[in-house]
């Protein structure tokens, strides 16, 4: 799969490359940039719309993990959508397209949060961390104490003020 990404990615950006000649030869320079803006403004939208749901989704108090993830998985594939949107070129377009069909983000949610590992169960304090521990002090500094008169640049503008 390593060896195949690169070229997955490079087969996209000439795909992509090639969409945008095809369109600005059929339709017109000038109207192939506007459609490029055109997704543009629609992916930050959709990608704004996408996150205010997620966010809506995680403040429900008493929310079934199943549905939260499940609901994530969605937020997510539409943010992804508005992402594709956003890219220049008309395949991603149409891969953003797809993203859209509630049937088809729905499918595609389902299979992403099934693979996900929900658990009601609170982890442990630090369970997560692995590694050494590195021991450590802090110190609380006051914002308004200042520097003591001669640690600082204002002496030498008072000196400079000195000598003139």
């Amino acid at each position: 799969m390593s060896r195949i990404f690169p070229l997955l990615v490079l087969g996209l950006i000439v795909a992509e490359l090639a969409s945008l000649i095809v369109m600005g030869r059929d339709i017109g320079l000038l109207a192939t940039l506007l459609l490029i803006l055109a997704d543009g403004a629609i992916g930050v939208t959709i990608i704004r719309w996408a996150g205010l749901g997620l966010a809506a989704t995680m403040r429900k108090a008493g929310t079934d993990m199943r549905f939260a993830t499940r609901q994530a998985a969605s937020a997510f594939l539409m943010a992804l959508a508005g992402v594709l949107f956003f890219v220049p070129g008309f395949v991603s377009d149409v891969v953003a397209i797809l993203l859209l069909i509630p049937f088809l983000r729905s499918l595609l949610a389902d299979r992403l949060s099934a693979k996900a590992q929900v658990s009601d169960q609170p982890r442990a304090p630090g369970s997560w961390r692995e590694g050494p521990i590195i021991e450590g002090e802090a110190h609380e500094i006051d914002e308004k104490r200042r520097l003591p008169a001669g640690d600082g640049d204002d002496d030498s503008k008072s000196d400079d003020a000195a000598n003139r």
